[in-house]
């Protein structure tokens, strides 16, 4: 049996049995059917017999912890970039509108870095501010390029161009390149290849073709999510989205949960 001994609760409770505070009678909270209680209501802890949980709110209301703010804008607004870094130490490579240029982060403001040697976007970028690499892309599909902080210098190449819409996971010298959009004529792929900082190697490929979805985690776990399965078409086209998302452990690919959202 849980005793309310406390006025303000700081993370998640899991309550099994009855609630009672100081020894009283048991505390008959409200019930509904997930983790929103009817708008008005004003309860700040109810029962969600959906999900067999107890809910609170910090201030009258179902919230979801965390909230977007706005940053910095771009010094030159543009899609298709290539990113790689932390939080307070980005690195902006390439995109349309501004294919060759690069912008360094520092968690206040962009500054201008070294241009890249070959103009990309829709590619894809792993790494750190000051040791990056930017791989296939567009129009370049083969390349690979990385970053020291100060300049960009080529790398050892793909072994078969990846292109368009390329998504990346991993570090700086472990590196899984996945999917994209093959040269002509177009094809979607579901190849996928490591770079070990000196050679690629092939990985089991992924259950699907698709490109310009989302990936991240290392290179012996990753997943990927979303997508599109359509060759040539443009980026902003809805028809071809696609919700699965697959996790490689190393070895294999599974299918997991779609995503609530195509992207």
């Amino acid at each position: 049996m849980a005793i309310l001994q406390a006025s303000s609760i700081s993370g998640s409770a899991a309550v099994s049995g009855s609630l009672n505070t100081d020894n009283s009678a048991p505390l008959q909270l409200p019930v509904y059917s997930g983790n929103t209680p009817t708008a008005g209501d004003g309860f700040q802890i109810w029962y969600d017999n959906t999900n067999v949980k107890v809910r609170y709110s910090l201030q009258g209301a179902p919230r979801r912890i965390g909230a977007w703010r706005t940053g910095p804008s771009l010094p030159t607004a543009k899609n298709g970039i290539q990113g790689a870094g932390t939080f307070n130490s980005g690195l902006l490579a390439g995109g349309q509108n501004q294919p060759c240029g690069t912008e360094e982060f520092d968690g206040v403001l962009f500054s201008a870095g070294g241009n890249t040697l070959c103009c990309i976007c829709y590619g894809a970028s792993t790494g750190t501010q000051n040791a990056a690499r930017a791989v296939g892309g567009y129009p370049n599909r083969c390349l690979n390029q990385t970053y020291n902080g100060a300049g960009w210098a080529y790398d050892t190449q793909l072994p078969y161009c990846m292109g368009c819409g390329v998504r990346g996971a991993g570090s700086y010298n472990s590196t899984v390149m996945i999917g994209g959009e093959g040269t002509s004529p177009a094809c979607t792929t579901n190849c996928v290849t490591h770079f070990d900082g000196t050679a690629w190697t092939e990985y089991p490929v992924i259950p699907a073709i698709r490109r310009l979805g989302g990936a991240a985690g290392t290179s012996n776990d990753l997943m990927y999510v979303g997508g599109d399965c359509c060759a040539g078409t443009p980026p902003s086209a809805t028809v071809c989205k696609r919700a699965e998302t697959y996790r490689y452990d190393g070895l294999t690919w599974q299918t997991c949960s779609n995503i609530i959202n195509n992207i």
